[in-house]
């Protein structure tokens, strides 16, 4: 026998090592490709556990790059989160979630919002702030929905970490929130394509037409935003996030179906109130 000759276990060690290599490289290639497919069919309860994971991540660096007012970090006022969660709701009536809607504000000034895995819809206080009428807010509360039922944010997750998101499937949630607590500020500056803005902008139409609000005013916020803030001018900015055109807010005008005022003056002043 040729002692220098490479063994059959080292032969079958260099050829399992390289199976596990282009299995690993073609896993993170693909997994992307598919993301749309695994987001429909994760368990409701794991994109729950990735959505609370995120959230205070997220708020944390809202709060250290565009801060609210005073020293709190979510605003708590009881009757203001209770008119907001119950608009949530009316919104997401008959939408087929799997899973039920979790409104938080977070005390930062920027005018924004973003839905996260599993049914959490954080709200920006800069956006109650900024919005004139209930129906403003609402149009961007329906948007966000439209994003959960149509799973962009678990998808988006997936499509950002590859296979990180697996971790916390595997090692259970001390592993798995250090992993995507990691990613939430990547995520804060992350984009959905063209296709996915307009799917949700469509679903958020017809979720406030199902509840009777009006959706013309949704338009409105961004004309008004636009006009204040030019694109780009901040980072975690409602423009960034959701660029306007005007042909989109014309859409909008269009498809928007006549209703009412999303709230009544007294609970919409509560609203507006939330971080006081």
């Amino acid at each position: 026998r040729d002692p220098y000759a490479p063994s059959p276990w080292r032969k079958l060690a260099i050829g399992l090592s390289a199976l596990l290599l282009g299995g690993t490289v073609l896993f993170f290639l693909l997994l992307p490709h598919f993301a749309g497919l695994v987001a429909t069919v994760l368990p409701p309860s794991f994109e729950q556990r990735m959505g609370r994971w995120m959230v205070d991540p997220i708020a944390g660096q809202l709060r250290l790059f565009r801060p609210g007012k005073g020293t709190a970090k979510y605003c708590a006022g009881p009757a203001g989160r209770e008119v907001l969660q119950q608009l949530a709701d009316r919104l997401a009536a008959g939408a087929a979630l799997r899973y039920p809607l979790h409104v938080q504000v977070v005390n930062s000034s920027a005018v924004n919002a973003f839905a996260l895995p599993g049914g959490e819809i954080v709200v920006l206080r800069g956006l109650i702030d900024f919005a004139e009428t209930p129906n403003e807010l609402a149009g961007v509360l329906a948007h966000e929905i439209g994003h959960e039922v149509l799973h962009h944010p678990t998808r988006l997750v997936i499509e950002r970490s590859a296979g990180g998101f697996l971790v916390g499937l595997v090692f259970g949630d001390v592993v798995g929130a250090s992993a995507l607590g990691g990613l939430a500020g990547a995520l804060l500056n992350a984009r959905y394509g063209r296709e996915a803005e307009a799917q949700a902008d469509a679903r958020g139409l017809e979720l406030l037409a199902r509840a009777g609000i009006d959706g013309a005013a949704w338009a409105d916020l961004f004309d008004r935003l636009g006009k204040q803030e030019p694109h780009g001018a901040d980072t975690f900015s409602l423009l960034d996030n959701h660029p306007p055109t005007p042909e989109r807010a014309a859409l909008i005008r269009r498809a928007s179906h006549h209703g009412d005022e999303a709230l009544d003056l007294s609970s919409w002043r509560a609203l507006k109130e939330i971080c006081d």
